[in-house]
Parts: structure tokens; sequence; C-alpha cells
């Protein structure tokens, strides 16, 4: 795998690390997954980065249909089973999400 360094604000970068816990991922698998999902959806809509998917023999990912993909991941309790393709369904809140949840609520 290949790492880039991306800047951020001593704001932003609070926020990211504390999400980051929350979901119990790293920045750096938050930032991937946020991006990774950013470009496959835009492969759906635009030309170019459909191309680029073709040219690079690179699938779309099992999830990109589904209304829900994206940002609702990181707090659906599917996540694993949907991103090999087994979930058929869409988002359910996961029971550590929904502490979260009505925690801050």
């Amino acid at each position: 795998m290949k790492k880039i360094q991306v800047q951020m604000s001593d704001q932003c970068h609070a926020v990211l690390k504390d999400f980051a816990n929350a979901v119990d991922m790293t920045m750096s698998e938050v930032l991937y997954e946020c991006a990774r999902a950013n470009i496959h959806k835009m492969s759906k809509d635009c030309p170019y980065v459909s191309h680029i998917f073709k040219y690079k023999q690179i699938a779309q990912d099992k999830r990109l249909k589904k209304p829900c993909y994206g940002q609702s991941c990181f707090a659906c309790k599917h996540v694993t089973s949907c991103r090999t393709g087994f979930y058929k369904g869409e988002f359910e809140l996961s029971r550590k999400a929904k502490v979260l949840f009505d925690t801050f609520a």
C-alpha cells in the first residue's frame, strides 16, 4: 500500500481523531474509506472516472447501488457483511453507534 500525507487544520484533525476513535478505526482508515467511497460514487456518474475504473480493471464497490452507501457505513451494523456482498438490505444503526447517538443527543 502507498502512503500519502494530508494537511488539515488543527480543528479538523481533532474532529477526525475523535470520530476515528468513536468508530474504532485509525484516522488513516477513516480517510481511506471516505475517499474510496467518493471515488466509487463518482465512477457511477463521471465518464472520466468510469473510464479509469475500466482501464485499471477496478471493480466497483458492491455497495454502490445502495442509497445508504457512504458515510452511513460507519454507523451500520452490517458494514462487514455488506462490504463483502452478503448483506442485501440497507442501513441499520449499530448498537455502538446508537449508544453514541443517545449519549450525545
